[in-house]
């Protein structure tokens, strides 16, 4: 049996058996087995990544979320695991692309915006952090409600390593927004340089944070124009700045 099938084997069925146990209807049970479904995702390596999750498994996260509104917290929280391990290894496959979670997401987090006095914002930020990374394409409208939440997590200033997890996954999230779908500038310019300046001044994130942030700016961007041009002229960065992200730019 080569590399390539023993990883998909076996991640594949220990994971399937983690999944089981979220269906149970003890809470002690099910974050137990958030937890070490979890922690496994973080030790795979790229090739087990790519074969871990299958489109069963997005079907009974899906399931979860509709038989059981207290399940959804841990629903998420796996998804995000998988989509920042899986970013983080640079790997994806096709199971997620399509699948019916990506339409219910987007009229969950329509719903979840749309309300008033009972809106639940951890709820809507887990959402939209899910729906981004693991999304293959994106609704514009959606991306209307995503994108001022997640700055609004990416502008959080504790310390803390809690905080810094949160705001290290938002930008994450904000980073996977291509070139092609078009962002109008008063939507994240001024929150974009708000948080690259007090990086370089307290040195608060994350440097896998700090690339992301420049990432979703840098696709933000003319690309017709020099680096430097765009930097000094459209953001008011200064030549310091200039090389900082260029060195950035080759870690």
């Amino acid at each position: 049996m080569n590399a390539y099938t023993l990883a998909k084997t076996n991640n594949t069925k220990s994971l399937t058996e983690l999944f089981k146990g979220l269906e149970g209807y003890d809470d002690d049970e099910q974050r137990k087995n958030v937890i070490e479904m979890n922690r496994m995702i973080e030790e795979m390596v790229r090739i087990e990544l790519y074969y871990a999750f299958t489109i069963e498994q997005f079907d009974k996260i899906s399931e979860m979320i509709d038989e059981r509104k207290d399940s959804i917290s841990y629903a998420l929280f796996t998804l995000k695991c998988i989509g920042y391990f899986k970013e983080l290894e640079n790997t994806w496959d096709q199971s997620f692309d399509g699948h019916s979670l990506e339409e219910k997401y987007e009229k969950m987090i329509i719903g979840e915006n749309l309300k008033k006095k009972w809106k639940n914002e951890n709820l809507l930020i887990s959402l939209c952090e899910c729906y981004i990374v693991l999304t293959g394409g994106f609704n514009s409208d959606i991306l209307l409600i995503c994108v001022p939440c997640l700055l609004k997590v990416a502008l959080r200033k504790e310390e803390d390593e809690e905080t810094q997890k949160e705001v290290e996954m938002a930008l994450l999230a904000l980073s996977n927004i291509g070139t092609h779908y078009p962002i109008d500038q008063e939507l994240y310019l001024n929150e974009l340089k708000e948080i690259i300046k007090h990086h370089q001044e307290h040195h608060n994130l994350t440097r896998f944070a700090y690339q992301s942030a420049w990432k979703f700016l840098m696709y933000r961007l003319d690309n017709g124009r020099s680096l430097e041009d765009m930097i000094t002229k459209e953001l008011h960065f200064t030549r310091e700045e200039t090389k900082e992200l260029e060195e950035l730019l080759q870690w």
